[in-house]
């Protein structure tokens, strides 16, 4: 009998916690539905140990229970206003040789790192091999796109490279 009273108590236990476990879950799903902006991943963008600012364009997110979230990115061309012209995007000074770092909150799936100089058209080229700061003087700005198992993410930032 002793045996049997305390197996039950272990299974009520077991199924308690895990009750408990399942209720904590959904309570953060359902506190990242109602601000998906710190749900998604963050982005950690250093220069030799400097943070720099970076601003979050866009995303869309799946969560657990409930609707996706989704935040668009504006329309970029040279004749479009939008978040680089509006100046949203804050910049970073820095000098050229600067080491970069990217780092996300979670885990991605995949990155792609755009750069482009701040007083083109906006066309963005590949610059994923880059880790260092050009050493060219000028405005630029980075696009970084990274995809998770729950969706993807955008973010800008912009450094200004001073000798």
């Amino acid at each position: 009998m002793k045996i049997i009273s305390g197996i039950r108590r272990i299974l009520t236990g077991a199924v308690l916690v895990a009750i408990a476990a399942f209720a904590a879950y959904c309570l953060k799903d359902y506190l990242d539905r109602k601000n998906p902006d710190f749900a998604v991943p963050q982005l950690l963008v250093t220069a030799d140990g400097q943070e720099l600012d970076v601003y979050l364009s866009s995303y869309y997110w799946r969560f657990a229970f409930g609707r996706e979230a989704e935040k668009r990115e504006p329309e970029i061309d040279g004749g479009a206003v939008s978040i680089l012209d509006e100046g949203v995007v804050q910049t970073n000074i820095l000098h050229g040789g600067e080491e970069l770092r990217y780092e996300f909150s979670q885990t991605e799936l995949s990155k792609l790192i755009d750069r482009s100089e701040a007083y083109s058209t906006y066309k963005f080229d590949l610059a994923d091999e880059e880790t260092y700061v050009t050493h060219e003087p000028g405005a630029y700005y980075y696009k970084v796109t990274a995809d998770f198992e729950r969706g993807r993410v955008t973010y800008y930032f912009r450094i200004d490279v001073s000798n």
